[in-house]
């Protein structure tokens, strides 16, 4: 067995424990470890049999390998390997558990282990920053508060919560189009509000859960997640509990706590009818969701669902054997190299290890990408440079371990280093391939809204107060169907008027002629058929204010019966008869996608329709300019719809109140689908769906960035827009 430097050194420390640590050892389940405390510091860890038949030897006049050595004859093949010693050497200095001597070899091994710490555990994305210690101020507390985590607690608990999971079932339709307006930069506030007050019940849930089963907590503080706030409260106390039920409900405390006030949350958001507190109640709710199923009861992440699962699959350190599971794995993959540690586990608990440790893997891997690129996409240029510096943190200590075992680690003495290279080279060749070599089919997508087509428009033809309506919003009319009727008094004065003149010369006509005054008459007949003239143009002004259906359809108007006694213009808008021939879908295009949707003119599309799903549709035409002015104000971001916008002029409605006028952050242009005749009956004008048509292909890693890029780029304008 060949050894590399830093083994070589190590063998002549001769490390000792420090005498307060106190080994206790423990049973869960077949799995039989020790638990390591430091009382000094309140911390707790857990260590298999062979790695204490390790340590338990460094007193101060043993070396390292003469520990090895004796651990060796002792355990046989469950012995630690010399790589594995020199690991648990490391950890013992990097947690400050042995007593470090002015050795040339310990000095040697601390400033590596500094280093390595310093490279793994800094993380500009992720800070942790003590604060101060609670302990004190619970145990005055926990009389007040015992009762809450008693069994009839838990019952009124249960209770709650299905009674706000019927509500919010009941009521999905409400509770999702409630969200519309949550990332606006006016909530921003309450959203901090809510978040504060929920983390402080869930951290106080924890403490107050560990302190009634009789454990401490000495410290509590935050950690900066791309500089966001996240309480924690260190109840690694709760490992010294025998009972894995206390220590499971210590780590489900805090998601306990704060799922009742959720709970709550949704009852008072269900009747309240204040509109800023069912909007507090609803930002609780959401955060309290959000944050308990991604982060607290998700077990591949050492939170609160973790140590649950832990305990519960009674396998101590999951992370760690799932990761040693894994490295395993990896170096009969690599190498060939099967381990020589012999386990009694059962098959099912290697298979949970093994799963855990592939699973927890990939969602590391898919967390740190995700807060890479939303730091460069939040932070801007900034982001990029923290982005860089974390991935370099994260990094650091893999790279750093592979570099060593190629220098001399044990793995790479045992196993072949020609299958090393042949597989590495593989796997290297087939990541790249399929990440940026394999064509990624793609799909340019617009967002639109369904409109009647023909829609036709009615307008007032003249001046009058909207004296009476003759249909209401969604009533079917046909064509030539009165909808509205005018009233012009100063019109119908005039048409009277001419009456009374045509009458007039009527008269005058006959008196000429009867006293033969040929030409007098002959003057009062033109001047007649003048006024007849303008008689049968005043008489078609007055018929217009009759307004008639233009086509069959469905009448389209909000608040129609607001306009009765109401004054409008010539031009103005009454009210729109959408027609019986069908519907279509009229879409946004981006500036970027307008090729891709040119190309399809004439051909069928794909369409998505909300409560509808996936269909096809004719693309019809599409406008050969850009324009800022909405296509419907249902696909505005402060309406709940997909695009950003801003405000760009502010008048008053006719009730007096403000009203925006919208102006797209992009200029886009209008594609109109045709929506199939057996689909157009079913839904409904003012329905906002989406068109998708094929892109050209793109590599998987550029469009999984630009999938996700987007998006929250999009969340982020959409918030804007909302100011």
């Amino acid at each position: 067995m060949h050894s590399d430097f830093s083994i070589r050194e190590l063998k002549r420390y001769r490390p000792a424990l420090r005498p307060e640590l106190v080994f206790t050892p423990e049973e869960q389940g077949s799995e039989r470890f020790y638990r390591v405390e430091d009382p000094g510091r309140s911390r707790f860890y857990r260590i298999g049999l062979a790695e204490y038949a390790f340590i338990s030897l460094f007193d101060g006049n043993t070396s390292v390998g003469e520990a090895l050595a004796l651990a060796a004859r002792t355990l046989g093949e469950d012995a630690l390997s010399e790589d594995e010693a020199a690991a648990i050497c490391r950890w013992l200095i990097e947690n400050g558990l042995v007593l470090t001597s002015a050795e040339g070899a310990a000095a040697s091994t601390e400033s590596q282990a500094s280093a390595e710490h310093a490279a793994g555990g800094f993380n500009p994305l992720m800070l942790r920053v003590p604060l101060l210690n609670p302990d004190r101020l619970l145990t005055a507390l926990l009389p007040w508060t015992r009762w809450a985590f008693s069994g009839p607690a838990m019952l009124v608990w249960l209770g709650v919560v299905g009674w706000a999971a019927v509500i919010v079932g009941g009521d999905w339709r409400r509770f999702t189009e409630a969200s519309t307006g949550v990332l606006s930069p006016s909530n921003w506030l309450w959203l901090a509000l809510a978040w504060v007050v929920l983390k402080l019940v869930h951290e106080l849930g924890h403490a107050l859960v560990c302190k009634k089963h009789g454990g401490h907590v000495r410290e509590t503080g935050l950690y900066l997640i791309l500089f966001a706030p996240v309480a924690y409260v260190d109840v690694t106390s709760s490992w010294r509990f025998r009972s894995k039920w206390a220590r499971m409900f210590t780590a489900a405390g805090g998601m306990y706590a704060e799922l009742f006030v959720a709970a709550c949350a949704v009852i008072v958001w269900s009747r309240t009818e204040s509109p800023v507190l069912a909007a507090f109640c609803y930002d609780l709710v959401l955060m309290a969701g959000l944050a308990t199923l991604l982060f607290n009861a998700n077990p591949l992440m050492r939170f609160d669902g973790y140590y649950v699962l832990s305990d519960l699959c009674e396998v101590p350190n999951l992370s760690t054997e799932g990761a040693r599971a894994v490295r395993q794995w990896l170096g009969w993959l690599f190498l060939g190299v099967r381990s020589n540690q012999q386990t009694a586990a059962t098959r099912r608990r290697r298979w949970i290890v093994g799963v855990y440790g592939v699973l927890a893997g990939l969602w590391r891997i898919i967390v740190c990408v995700g807060l890479l690129i939303a730091a460069s996409v939040l932070l801007h240029g900034a982001g990029v440079v923290l982005a860089a510096i974390a991935a370099a943190a994260w990094l650091a200590r893999p790279l750093k371990s592979i570099v060593r075992g190629l220098v001399g680690g044990e793995w790479f003495h045992q196993g072949s280093r020609l299958r090393f290279l042949i597989v590495s080279a593989a796997v290297f060749g087939g990541g790249t391939w399929l990440l940026w070599g394999v064509p990624w089919p793609q799909r340019a997508v617009a967002p639109g809204v369904v409109e009647h087509t023909p829609l036709a428009v009615v307008r007032a033809d003249g001046p009058g107060f909207v004296e009476s309506l003759a249909v209401r919003d969604g009533q079917h009319v046909a064509a030539g169907q009165v909808l509205c009727m005018l009233d012009n008094p100063e019109l119908t004065a005039e048409l009277a008027d001419i009456d009374l003149a045509i009458a007039q010369s009527e008269a005058r006509a006959r008196i000429h002629k009867h006293l033969q005054e040929l030409g007098a008459w002959q003057v009062e007949v033109k001047s007649g058929q003048s006024l007849l003239e303008q008689r049968t143009e005043k008489q078609r002004q007055v018929d217009r204010l009759t307004l008639r259906a233009p086509v069959g359809g469905i009448v389209m108007a909000r608040n129609l019966h607001t306009l009765i006694g109401c004054w409008v213009d010539a031009g103005d808008e009454i009210l729109a008869v959408g027609g019986d021939a069908g519907k279509e879908l009229q879409v946004a295009v981006s500036q970027e996608d307008v090729e891709d949707f040119s190309r399809q003119v004439g051909r069928r599309v794909r369409l998505r329709l909300r409560t509808w799903g996936a269909c096809e549709g004719t693309l019809v035409r599409i406008t050969p300019r850009a324009a800022a002015a909405p296509l419907h104000p249902a696909l505005c971001a402060p309406n709940g719809g997909p695009l950003a916008v801003r405000s760009v002029e502010t008048t008053a409605g006719e009730d007096g109140r403000p009203q925006e006028t919208w102006e797209l952050t992009e200029p886009r242009f209008k594609a109109v689908i045709a929506i199939p005749a057996a689909l157009a009956a079913r839904v409904y004008s003012g329905q906002r769906g989406a068109a998708a048509v094929e892109s050209p292909p793109a590599a998987l890693a550029e469009t999984l960035y630009r999938l996700t890029a987007d998006w929250l780029s999009r969340q982020l304008e959409r918030a804007r827009s909302r100011r």
